[in-house]
């Protein structure tokens, strides 16, 4: 619907100009048509109707109309009109047909209703292009506010997602790092694999993520990664299950949109043995996905404020990709914190 004010300037006057030519043909055609004549006086008229149409839409509206100055554009409107009506009025003995033929014909007379009907057509006519010049601008304003609005609202979705993925990397750096920290710690023959995992990991982070969606088997690979090094500073990972059903093929997801959910449940799902309980589920059905992740809940009196980050950054980030396209839920159940999501996923 937008599209037509988005056209060039060259087109939107070449269809003025076509406008104008039909409504002129539709007026002049049948009276030539009908009484075989014609009115030197029509373009002349018509001019008339033209200036009052672009003088209204140009002038009065955008300056008096849109500014609110409601008074002023009425008395101007009034003044416009009856400039226009009397013009017309004037010019009545050469544009109408019946008067070029009482040229022709010395008994015709043109009778008092006749010219009362005239100059209610006159009237008409000039009030109709008045109006319609006035529906048409304000029309169109709102469809250029109305498109602003979603350019603004648009701007401020990216910076929000940027803001969001700002705050995601670093969150998702400061878990890996505390993961490696405690291989080193423990002197574990695991460290050097452990940093090529990440390695891998900031290297999808940095340079596959910059686009607006990634390729489905990708962020599925990432997540593997991040689970394999969870594995590797975890004593028992008997409890990790991560499983990975469905047919994957050119489907396209938003980049790191699962991941602190998972996240999530290495951070609190670890208990003071490091034994870990996380099931992460992710099946793949066409054009849908269906997430799901379990960990176990423990008490945290003490939990620091910043550790939802990640879960609370992904909520707002669903919000915003996946607007109307998603389901999400998060619960307690059974001394297990569960998430439940699922996408459609782009094609």
């Amino acid at each position: 619907m937008f599209k037509i004010f988005q056209w060039h300037r060259g087109k939107i006057i070449l269809l003025h100009l076509l406008i104008w030519l039909g409504l002129g043909v539709i007026n002049y055609l049948p009276d030539y048509l009908i009484l075989g004549t014609y009115t030197y006086g029509f373009p002349l008229t018509y001019i008339g109707y033209v200036v009052l149409f672009y003088f209204n839409y140009l002038v009065l509206v955008p300056q008096l109309l849109l500014k609110l100055r409601i008074f002023y554009y009425v008395v101007s409107a009034v003044l416009l009109l009856t400039l226009s009506v009397l013009f017309g009025y004037i010019m009545e003995p050469l544009t109408s047909p019946l008067y070029v033929l009482r040229e022709s014909f010395s008994n015709l007379e043109i009778s008092p209703l006749f010219r009362t009907f005239s100059i209610m057509r006159i009237i008409i006519i000039n009030l109709a292009f008045l109006i319609a010049g006035t529906i048409i601008k304000l029309y169109k304003e709102w469809v250029k506010n109305k498109i602003r609005e979603k350019e603004i609202e648009r701007q401020k979705t990216l910076s929000e997602l940027k803001f969001l993925k700002n705050q995601l990397n670093p969150h998702f750096l400061f878990n890996s790092l505390n993961s490696i920290y405690s291989l080193a710690h423990k002197k574990s023959p695991e460290a050097p694999e452990a940093i090529i995992a990440l390695s891998e990991l900031m290297r999808y982070m940095l340079y596959e993520t910059n686009h607006h969606t990634v390729s489905l088997e990708k962020e599925l690979n990432h997540i593997r990664r991040f689970v394999q090094l969870q594995r590797l500073r975890l004593k028992n990972t008997s409890g990790i299950n991560l499983e990975i059903t469905g047919k994957v093929t050119a489907q396209k997801i938003k980049p790191l949109i699962l991941i602190s959910f998972i996240e999530n449940a290495f951070k609190h799902g670890i208990n003071e043995k490091g034994n870990s309980i996380v099931v992460i589920k992710i099946h793949v059905n066409e054009n849908h996905l269906v997430f799901f992740c379990s960990n176990f809940l423990k008490s945290q009196p003490n939990q620091n404020k910043f550790s939802g980050i990640g879960i609370k950054n992904s909520k707002m980030r669903l919000n915003l990709l996946y607007p109307d396209a998603h389901t999400f839920e998060v619960k307690e159940e059974g001394g297990n914190f569960i998430v439940n999501l699922t996408l459609k996923l782009d094609q």
